[in-house]
């Protein structure tokens, strides 16, 4: 009887040892498949916000406060998708939802400087899954200079449209 009950406790270890690592297999493909469909929720919501970053930079291009701030909000509603506990997300939050409770297009620009120097720092560490211009005007700002991001090689100044609207260059491209 002996011989009989320990093969059979043996047998029942061995099979409850393989259904566990079985189980544990399960959950790390299902920890991987969250994690990809997180990743890819991420890029989705990244590519809204640039999006939005890009309505939010024609609209200081054509000096149209009203439609800088929408994009601000819009901006702002998207990197609240992505924050987390992420500081620069936090801080494009910030000065986008202070941009979009302006309507002076000097605050608006200063606010839109913040958020394109953040913005750039954020695509750089987390992606982004196209190409994108890192653009610079040196005479913004009484000659301190600012950049910006933008989606095509071609200059528009978003800072200076009225009188110096293809003053700028690429500094980088980004291939992220």
């Amino acid at each position: 009887m002996i011989r009989l009950i320990l093969p059979l406790a043996f047998l029942a270890f061995f099979t409850a040892s393989c259904s566990n690592s079985s189980k544990s297999d399960s959950s790390d493909e299902t920890e991987a498949t969250v994690e990809e469909h997180v990743a890819i929720d991420d890029q989705h919501a990244s590519a809204d916000a640039v999006t939005a970053y890009m309505i939010l930079k024609e609209a200081m291009v054509s000096s149209n406060a009203e439609t800088g701030a929408d994009a601000a909000k819009v901006l702002s509603e998207e990197m609240q998708k992505l924050a987390g506990t992420d500081s620069i997300a936090n801080v494009i939050i910030v000065a986008s939802d202070s941009l979009s409770m302006s309507s002076d297009l000097e605050m608006q620009r200063s606010a839109f400087q913040i958020i394109s120097d953040n913005l750039y720092i954020y695509l750089k560490e987390n992606g982004y899954g196209r190409e994108i211009y890192h653009q610079r005007c040196p005479m913004a700002f009484n000659n301190r200079g600012a950049f910006w991001l933008s989606d095509k090689e071609e200059i528009e100044n978003p800072y200076l449209p009225e009188t110096m609207l293809k003053c700028g260059q690429n500094v980088e491209i980004l291939e992220l």
